[in-house]
């Protein structure tokens, strides 16, 4: 979830600022959108046959916390655990298209043959 903490270092900066802090981070509000950018090309930059398998590993994170609440292993339900699993859920969903789109030649194009600046010969 290293995406994720740039992004909660923003809400709590704008919406917890008063709050007593372990740490201080000057220029906050220049860092948090650099990290979380930075982490997302980790993700996209160790290519599709890497982010498949944390998707299967995230789907089964998934499963595994849905068992917790239908078994009620969990002591408390939150509206606020639920309302970042969404958005933890729709991350990965996306980096992985993009990723899958950039690694596969031709994918997500209408003919089939996408030109790319790293081609060696133009195509035909």
């Amino acid at each position: 979830m290293y995406a994720g903490a740039p992004l909660a270092f923003g809400v709590f900066r704008l919406h917890h600022n008063e709050k007593p802090r372990a740490y201080r981070l000057p220029g906050g509000a220049f860092w948090s959108p650099v990290a979380f950018f930075v982490a997302n090309m980790i993700i996209f930059w160790s290519g599709w046959t890497i982010v498949w398998k944390l998707g299967v590993g995230i789907a089964i994170g998934y499963v595994m916390i849905g068992v917790s609440f239908a078994l009620r292993l969990q002591p408390a339900r939150t509206e606020a655990g639920l309302a970042g699993s969404s958005m933890a859920a729709g991350l990965p969903d996306r980096m992985g298209v993009i990723t899958y789109l950039a690694a596969t030649p031709g994918a997500g194009t209408s003919s089939g043959s996408a030109r790319t600046s790293w081609s060696s010969s133009p195509s035909t």
